[in-house]
């Protein structure tokens, strides 16, 4: 049986073989036949003539930019000639992808043929059918369209009447001048930079020292300082206030010359910088001098160099305060700067009450509720409150008020036309890339919360990122999120950890951002269609128990970039598996097959028809909490894939052979689940970008990777959780997982899975392959679970892990002596659990070179069914403890003391019932202990006059999680 299956073997490979020769010498008969049958070919002159037009329809576009127009055909002109430049970029594509299915698919032919799978062969047979539009016809329709665009304006040459050049948004000046009001909820603001103002302290090497005052648009740094500017200690303490007006576009000698004439009271427009220098030291000279630079712009060194030349000559104590919306320009100025937050809601209905010029006490009861309502609308910024008290002011009455409280209210003209202008000049100072990707973000709905790395990710998809010499793309695009957070465009959200990258825009940044996106991108639900000028949608999900069919012609356009369905309800953790009940019809991948970015997160698709092979432009794809078991075989040909997202994708059980050809592909998301089924098939290591692989199972056989496939991924960062590394059969394996090559990981999990039968020489040859699995010295957090090696590898004891600040050691169950993790110089938090076979822990746990665990803050200790001693602590030692969980540890007699600990958790230690011994643990600067002893209760006795907060032992008191 066994000859008969591999002589069918060795039949199958030499007639595919014949096959694929034959096809190749019979391809100048097969050319008669047309081009079903032959990738269609493109004349290589058409082809460099594409390129060509792309390439000034891109220049005109972006000298477009710097223009504004009221003109409605030139906007329309404009409008299609960015339609021209996508079209051309899709025919472009089409062309690469032919020429790449040719190569690519050569030797993953035989490989699929040799498949058992009768359903992964009728899959990989779509991979191979030529394109069936006529790529030559497309370019045509392209070049007639060009020709015809470009003969309405001069072969897309600007001329004198298409626009002007943006104007700035200038405020009356000087700003100085302008009366101080009373500002609500500025108490403090007020407060701390008036004594910036006048202490006495100077920045290094200069007289006068710099304060920064950095927020966005309109949430009033100009009327802070106004009045400040204004009040009586800075009248007193300054001999001299000079006001000036930066503006957006800053010269050195304009600002210069407005700086001089402040000083001196007359014009000086005949003076050149030599001579304004002159005169503005001898004013200056000796004399304490308070100079406010509003709406300064400008992120040039070498001008702010200039500007500030001749004001080292006032006398020390001077200050220099400077109002800017980019942290950028203050970063320039100095090292520290004064950042304004927004008001409160209340104080927003204040500044609402102020434009109303009706104290609150003659307001109708009734109007209260609804105004400060409305007022929360304004999300802190005093600009909009302003804005909407005068829009309150017209109809005093509840009617009025509340339909202004149900309605979309910034959708409301006159509102908008007082305050995005000012909103507009920052988005206006941006360059073109960031303008496109600013202007993508209104394609998510008002309050959606925004995930750095997914955002970049996104702009990547659609072309937005501009590669900068050897800086990846990634790279890049997190300089221009970060930029865009820099100039008060996002703000971090309140509601996450600042590490976890998640940012939100304020409303009316919203605003800006739709009004600047032409209409381009649209958040919409089933029932409504948006209009022709929609090139990205995202689809609100229909919280219903009903299925939605996701009909094709829900869409206007069918060359839609981007598709994003969006649950807008509660923000989704990771054991959330709801599923909105949703169905693909069988022609949507070959209707919207221009897509760029799609994402089908949190829906019922439980499979992807072949036909997702038709998205050939495709580089983001979502696929995070689907009900999928497998993915088709036909995703192995969409070439420009970046991201593959399977997070929550719990079905899953195995990817596609093919996923090795997706050269581009840099994030691929798995699910993370303990004991997952899911097999990665072998070839992965020729993925040679990939820079995010979470979770990697290490298989069996030739069809699934080993884990010397991880070797060759050199840009892996941020997460890896290597689980089945008792499937490694040899050391030498491990060692080609080159993990301690790998310097941009930060976290990394190594997970075993137990053994059926316990030997000797199997804990032995567990141990040799841990040791093997070394990681780089740049490494932050290591995870180690379920190791049952009888030791612990030599790099873990000595000082190799510089950067490690977090480590856990779970069921190691046949370790009897734990390393010497003392010497960690910068471990912070350890948990060790489940290592029932430790007795002691002594000396050698510490270490003896140095003093032990000199930054550790936290320590956990829990199931630790054999351990009775705990000693070798000296004077020195655990320097920095402050938090300590002692659980199941039923053997433990005695614990050291700890002269640091302010938390302490001890349960279910039966054998710590020595008063004596525990109390002389309890530190002075104990402030919480968590005890299931039986005598708590006397020691919080003794330690209340030390300030110990007794613990009811009913109540459960999360000390340490």
């Amino acid at each position: 049986m066994a000859s008969r299956e591999s002589f069918l073997t060795t039949l199958r490979d030499s007639l595919g073989s014949f096959f694929h020769t034959s096809k190749k010498l019979a391809a100048p008969i097969l050319e008669q036949f047309g081009p079903s049958y032959l990738p269609a070919a493109i004349d290589d002159e058409d082809l460099e003539r594409l390129k060509s037009k792309l390439a000034r329809i891109r220049a005109a576009l972006k000298d477009a930019e710097k223009f504004v127009c009221s003109d409605e055909a030139i906007k329309l002109w404009l409008r299609e000639l960015r339609e021209l430049e996508q079209s051309a970029e899709d025919v472009l594509e089409r062309i690469e992808f032919e020429s790449l299915r040719a190569t690519k698919f050569e030797e993953f032919k035989l490989e699929l043929l040799r498949s058992r799978s009768g359903k992964r062969k009728r899959e990989a047979s779509f991979l191979f059918l030529p394109s069936v539009s006529s790529l030559d016809r497309k370019i045509s329709k392209i070049w007639e369209r060009y020709c015809e665009i470009s003969s309405d304006r001069h072969a897309l040459r600007w001329t004198d009447g298409d626009g002007a050049r943006r104007p700035e948004v200038c405020p009356l000046s000087p700003t100085s001048s302008f009366p101080s009001v009373q500002l609500h909820g500025r108490d403090k603001d007020l407060e701390k930079v008036t004594q910036l103002l006048l202490s006495d302290d100077a920045d290094h090497g200069f007289n006068y020292s710099v304060i920064p005052v950095v927020g966005m648009a309109g949430v009033g740094k100009t009327s802070l300082v106004q009045n400040i500017y204004h009040s009586a200690p800075i009248k007193s303490k300054f001999n001299l206030t000079i006001w000036v007006w930066v503006s957006e576009v800053f010269d050195t000698q304009h600002a210069t010359r407005k700086m001089a004439q402040e000083i001196l009271g007359f014009p000086c427009d005949s003076f050149e910088l030599n001579l304004l220098h002159t005169k503005i030291i001898e004013r200056l000279k000796g004399k304490r001098f308070l100079l406010v630079l509003d709406d300064m712009w400008d992120e040039d060194q070498s001008r702010w160099e200039s500007l500030r030349v001749p004001l080292n000559y006032g006398a020390k104590g001077s200050k220099i305060i400077v109002t800017t919306r980019s942290t950028k320009v203050a970063d320039i100025m100095c090292r520290k700067k004064y950042h304004l937050s927004c008001l409160s809601d209340y104080k927003c209905w204040l500044v609402c009450n102020q434009v109303l010029e009706d104290p609150l006490h003659n307001l109708s009861p009734d109007l209260l509720p609804i105004g400060l309502k409305i007022a929360a609308k304004c999300k802190g910024l005093p600009l909009a409150a302003k804005a909407v008290g005068g829009l309150l002011r017209k109809s005093i009455n509840v009617d009025h008020w509340t339909n202004v409280l149900e309605s979309d209210m910034w959708s409301s003209g006159n509102l908008l036309d007082q305050i995005l202008p000012a909103m507009r000049v920052s988005y206006d100072h941006l360059q073109l890339t960031l303008k496109r990707c600013f202007a993508y973000c209104s394609l998510f709905p008002k309050g959606f919360t925004f995930q750095k790395l997914n955002v970049v990710r996104l702009w990547m998809a659609q072309g937005f990122i501009e590669k900068s010499g050897k800086t990846g793309l990634e790279d890049v695009g997190c300089e221009y999120f970060d930029e865009l957070v820099e100039r008060c465009f996002f703000q971090k959200s309140p509601y996450y950890d600042p590490a976890e990258g998640m940012y939100v825009l304020h409303d009316l940044y919203h605003e800006l951002a739709q009004s600047v996106s032409n209409k381009e991108c649209v958040v919409k639900n089933q029932d409504y269609k948006e209009g022709k000028e929609a090139r990205h949608s995202l689809l609100v999900l229909n919280n219903s128990c009903c299925e939605e069919l996701l009909e094709t012609n829900s869409f206007y356009r069918k060359d839609l970039r981007t598709i994003l369905l969006l649950d807008v309800g509660e923000e989704k953790n990771e054991n959330d598996t709801t599923h909105f009940q949703v169905k693909i019809p069988r022609d949507f991948f070959i209707v919207f097959d221009c897509l760029r970015a799609l994402d089908l997160s949190n829906t019922s698709i439980d499979y992807l028809p072949d036909s997702i092979g038709n998205l050939i432009h495709l580089r983001y794809l979502s696929l995070q909490n689907t009900e999928l078991k497998y993915l088709p075989e036909t995703i192995s040909g969409l070439f420009n894939l970046q991201t593959i997202n399977l997070k929550q994708c719990y079905n899953l059980s195995e990817l596609p052979r093919g996923i090795k050809l997706l050269s581009d592909l840099r994030y691929l998301e798995l699910p993370l689940k303990e004991n997952s089924n899911l097999q990665i098939s072998s070839g992965i290591s020729e993925l040679v970008n990939l820079q995010a692989l979470p979770v990697f199972s290490v298989g069996t056989g030739i069809n699934f990777c080993g884990i010397e496939e991880l070797g060759e991924l050199a840009n892996l960062k941020g997460e890896l959780q290597i689980i089945g590394i008792n499937r490694v059969t040899n050391a030498e394996l491990a060692d080609g997982a080159e993990l301690k090559n790998k310097g941009k990981l930060k976290k990394l999990t190594l997970q075993w899975s137990r053994p059926n039968t316990n030997t000797h020489d199997l804990f032995v040859k567990t141990s040799e392959i841990f040791e093997r699995l070394q990681p780089h010295p740049n490494l932050e957090e290591l995870i180690v679970k379920n190791f049952f090696g009888n030791k612990f590898p030599k790099w873990l004891e000595t000082q190799h892990l510089l950067k490690l600040t977090a480590l856990e050691l779970k069921n190691c169950e046949e370790i009897q002596q734990l390393p010497s993790l003392g010497q960690l110089p910068n471990l912070k938090h350890l948990l060790i659990q489940s290592a029932r076979k430790v007795q002691i822990l002594g000396r050698e746990f510490i270490g003896c070179k140095n003093k032990g665990f000199p930054l550790l803050e936290t320590l956990k200790i829990r199931k630790m069914d054999e351990w009775e001693e705990w000693g070798g602590i000296e004077e020195g030692d655990f320097a920095k403890l402050k938090y300590l969980t002692l659980k199941n540890c039923s053997k433990l007699k005695v614990i050291p003391f700890f002269g640091t600990l302010s938390k302490l958790k001890i349960k279910s230690c039966e054998k710590l019932n020595d008063l004596l011994d525990l109390s002389c643990v309890v530190s002075p600067l104990l402030t919480q202990l968590q005890s299931s002893s039986r005598f708590e209760a006397a020691i919080f006795l003794d330690q209340e006059s030390e300030g110990l907060e007794p613990v009811n032992r009913e109540t459960t008191v999360n000390v340490i999680s």
